[in-house]
Formats: structure tokens, C-alpha cells, sequence
């Protein structure tokens, strides 16, 4: 199975997200960037290890956010899944409309997964913490006499 990541750059975050995707077996991983270089950032990233990396060729529309790459039919063609790097950019935004229209591929919007990962993550350890308090809060009743704290002041966080 072909799969396809177009992102804006090679980061230090997603270089270690990609290689522990490239531990799957059975599939093949394309790495595409949609811009030429680094603008702001003082990364030295090594290249990914296990993935097929290209930068995509194309042109600086809008200042910020605004490339529109080359070869995005090439990509939604060779690839079984198609994970894009965000919305903000028009390749993006192509990209989501080649995929809907060949009604053939996975479309996967990367950073909300990786955020919506992240959100359960924190949803949990708050929820571990919440736990946590109320464990104490039984523990510290046991041992107060004639007291009788709640659980009320934590219920808050």
C-alpha cells in the first residue's frame, strides 16, 4: 500500500511521527513538500529515514500560506492514501478536491489526527489527575476525625 504525506517542510515533530509509521509493514511511504525552503526556522533536520522524499516543484501565490504545488495528480494516482498536512495552502485544498473526485482514496487532514490524538491524550491525563484528587481527598477523610471533605473544590478542573 502507497501512502502519500504532503506537508510545507521537513520538521524535527513529524520527521519521528513519519519513521514510526514506516515500522508498519507491508506499506510504502511518500513524503512530499510543498515548499523549497525553511522560512524562519533554524531546524537542521536529517533527511527521513525509510520514506521517499520530493519536493514538489510549484508557484508562491500568497505570501504566507500560498503554494500551489505541480504533480498533485501524479501523487492522488501513485498513492492508495493521501494524508495532507493541514489546510492552509491551496495545494491542500486542491489536493482534497482530486481526492474527492476520484472517490478512490483515504483522505486523512494529518495535523487534526495528530491533534485529535493529542486531545485524547490530555483528555486522559486530566481525567487521571481528576481521579488523583478525589483519591487523596478519600484518603485525607479517613484519616480527619469528625471531618468530612468533598470532592466539590475539584470538581472544577
Amino acid at each position: 500500500m502507497d501512502i502519500a504525506i504532503i506537508t510545507n517542510i521537513r520538521s524535527p515533530y513529524r520527521k519521528l511521527q513519519i519513521e514510526e509509521f514506516t515500522k508498519i509493514p507491508n506499506i510504502n511511504i511518500n513524503v512530499y513538500y510543498t515548499n523549497r525552503d525553511i522560512i524562519d526556522r533554524k531546524w537542521n533536520v536529517e533527511a527521513i529515514q525509510g520514506v521517499n522524499e520530493k519536493i514538489l516543484n510549484g508557484y508562491k501565490i500568497f505570501k504566507k500560506f500560498g503554494y500551489i504545488n505541480y504533480g498533485l495528480i501524479n501523487i492522488v494516482k501513485n498513492n492508495d492514501i493521501i494524508a495532507i498536512g493541514g489546510y492552509e495552502q491551496p495545494t491542500y485544498v486542491l489536493l482534497s478536491r482530486l481526492v474527492h473526485i476520484s472517490k478512490a482514496l483515504i483522505l486523512a487532514i494529518f495535523k487534526i489526527c495528530f491533534f485529535l490524538i493529542t486531545l485524547k491524550i490530555f483528555y486522559l491525563i486530566c481525567r487521571i489527575s481528576c481521579l488523583l484528587c478525589r483519591i487523596i481527598v478519600l484518603l485525607a477523610s479517613l484519616n480527619i476525625k469528625g471531618g468530612n471533605p468533598t470532592c466539590t473544590s475539584f470538581n472544577k478542573f
